[in-house]
């Protein structure tokens, strides 16, 4: 006699999530082949440039040289303040927020101008110590990659 088994809600629900995540390291590997993450010493083009003016960090995916606003290219993160729309976006802003300022605290940090967005801010490329902070955040689960367009909320 054959015996049959029936799936638990937890065996069956976790498929998505695996499915899920396939899909994002494959989408994060592929986005990454054709150079919205490179790593600053395989940049060709207009030259990443070393920052020697203090940094200010406004959010997760902002910041401040000077008076230039620049927007980091190659992800999003969550809205942080009165643009949060829940209290998990405004935890999951403030986690993107202090991690950036870690990595640029102290570091050589360069960046690589692309242009502006709708809002005036500058696009840029932006590496601490050699390394792509938008690659960091998004491996850190503090981040989605992200070359405009719609985005997802942060709410569940």
């Amino acid at each position: 006699m054959k015996s049959h088994s029936k799936r638990t809600s937890k065996q069956s629900g976790t498929w998505p999530a695996i499915a899920l995540g396939t899909v994002l390291v494959l989408g994060a590997l592929a986005w990454d082949r054709y150079g919205y993450l490179l790593p600053v010493e395989q940049l060709t083009g207009s030259e990443a440039e070393l920052v020697t003016q203090p940094i200010y960090v406004h959010d997760g995916d902002t910041i401040r040289i000077g008076g230039e606003r620049i927007r980091i290219i190659g992800l999003d993160t969550p809205e942080i303040g009165s643009r949060a729309r829940c209290a998990a976006e405004q935890q999951g802003a403030v986690a993107a927020r202090a991690e950036l300022e870690r990595m640029l605290f102290r570091a050589e940090v360069t960046i690589r101008r692309d242009g502006t967005d709708r809002y005036g801010r500058t696009l840029a490329y932006v590496y601490a110590d050699g390394k792509n902070v938008a690659r960091a955040l998004i491996s850190a689960g503090l981040a989605r990659p992200y070359q405009g367009g719609q985005r997802e909320g942060w709410c569940e």
